[in-house]
């Protein structure tokens, strides 16, 4: 039997928005924003693939995932972090902390960034946060970075 898998996503500059692209491609899904979602679209779903930024350790896509913790009971959740923050520092534990059911996996996906596209409030926070960021363009998001996330909801992977 095929499962049948929903890729949601929230994405303020758009890294979020083509992993979800690329994800829906591959699995043969839609692909829809999080704040877009109605009930009666996640009832008849088995896997819902959740893709959002991370900005100053906030995971863009948790406070719909509190909203819809009914809704969600019974679905295996699957968590894509999107953000600037190496791998090997990212501690995958404490995002899954920010609501997302129990036995939910986790992945994280490199972003990008451009200071130029910021907006206002975001500018002002990356000035006083990370000035080493003032004025950068990083593109990083890659399709191929998906590969693990592919894996783990084709059957084959694990955790990570």
């Amino acid at each position: 039997m095929t499962k049948t898998i929903l890729v949601a996503y929230r994405s303020h500059y758009g890294s979020s928005r083509r992993y979800a692209g690329w994800l829906a491609e591959r699995l043969h899904c839609p692909a829809v924003e999080w704040d877009q979602v109605r009930p009666e679209a996640l009832a008849g779903v088995q896997t819902l693939v959740l893709v959002g930024g991370v900005y100053a350790g906030c995971w863009s896509c948790a406070s719909g995932v509190k909203k819809r913790a009914a809704q969600l009971a019974g679905k295996e959740v699957v968590a894509c972090f999107c953000g600037l923050t190496p791998r090997e520092e990212v501690d995958l534990n404490a995002l899954k902390g920010q609501d997302l059911p129990s036995g939910a996996a986790a992945f994280w996906l490199p972003g990008d960034f451009d200071f130029a596209a910021l907006g206002l409030v975001h500018k002002g926070l990356i000035r006083l946060a990370r000035r080493d960021l003032l004025g950068v363009a990083v593109r990083r998001a890659d399709e191929g970075e998906l590969a693990p996330v592919l894996a783990y909801l084709q059957g084959a992977g694990a955790q990570r």
